[in-house]
């Protein structure tokens, strides 16, 4: 089973964000004393409507979580510690990263860089020009890798005792594949809405006969493609789309898909993509075009194979 990464958006989503940033901090790693007799780690940002949180899972199981919080007057998380406005130019857009962990027993450097980047999707879904994210220092190679820059010097957390390293992004400067995709592509308008899966090399993607919920949109790593019978008709590499007719039709799966390497995608629904269609249907256009020129490579593939 793939780990997914998705918005907490119901009451039994946050809870469980509440939950597992107290089972990682008290006791997986023991940074805080076990204060909350209800199991729960909340602050007041997390009562904020700027404010939301993503998960990661793997078989049901809750295993991570990143908060965001747009700016606003209440001002944000890290306002509480150190400052470093007076470094951001007056016009930036800001939103703060916090709260990120991720559990020992779970824990790579993919999923983990996985679960910030879709902190990075949301503000780029909300027209944010900087990020500020003082985190734990071991973890600050991870932020490195998408883009962040430190902004001031290591600091001793009161709480924890952790080193933390405060950092900046620079909205311009993200070193991301799928982000420059989907601007590339004009699909912008449904990057909040995507959630991130992931696969080890073999696993089962789709399978030939289930009924489709949802496309796919490679990010790192390649997927085969394969009839009934197990013949391979073709390689799906980065950037690609697959599983696209399962958002215009209610056919069943016509052939399975396998994860050929580790394997990163994005996926949309075909619930969020119909309301789409309904509601708005000139935002759907670039990603229909893109599902057509898909439809003719694979036609093209099928061709070759005969």
């Amino acid at each position: 089973m793939p780990v997914i990464v998705q918005v907490a958006k119901s009451i039994e989503d946050i809870d469980t964000v509440f939950k597992i940033r107290h089972k990682i901090a008290v006791k997986e790693r023991q940074l805080v004393e076990n204060r909350w007799v209800d199991k729960r780690l909340i602050d007041r940002f997390d009562t904020y409507p700027t404010t939301l949180s993503f998960l990661a899972s793997k078989n049901g199981e809750t295993i991570g979580t990143v908060r965001v919080t747009l700016d606003s007057k209440i001002g944000l998380p890290s306002d509480q510690y150190v400052s470093y406005r007076h470094k951001i130019p007056s016009y930036s857009n800001v939103m703060n990263c916090s709260m990120f962990c991720l559990s020992t027993e779970h824990y790579s450097k993919t999923v983990s860089t996985g679960l910030l980047l879709m902190a990075v999707y949301f503000a780029s879904s909300n027209y944010v020009t900087h990020i500020l994210s003082p985190i734990e220092k071991k973890f600050s190679s991870l932020l490195y890798s998408i883009g962040f820059e430190d902004i001031g010097d290591v600091y001793i957390d009161n709480l924890t005792g952790l080193e933390m390293q405060p950092l900046i992004l620079d909205m311009r400067k993200v070193n991301d594949f799928f982000l420059h995709f989907i601007h590339k592509n004009r699909m912008q308008d449904f990057i909040q809405y995507y959630e991130r899966w992931f696969f080890e090399a073999g696993e089962n993607v789709i399978s030939a006969g289930d009924k489709g919920e949802e496309v796919f949109i490679i990010v790192q790593g390649e997927a085969e493609v394969k009839l009934k019978d197990g013949k391979t008709i073709g390689v799906l590499k980065e950037g690609e789309i697959f599983g696209e007719l399962a958002l215009l039709t209610d056919d069943i799966r016509s052939a399975d898909v396998f994860a050929k390497t580790e394997l990163q995608v994005m996926v949309l629904s075909k619930t969020v993509f119909r309301e789409h269609l309904i509601n708005n249907p000139k935002k759907v256009l670039s990603l229909l075009k893109l599902m057509g020129e898909r439809t003719k490579s694979l036609i093209s593939q099928l061709t070759k194979t005969e």
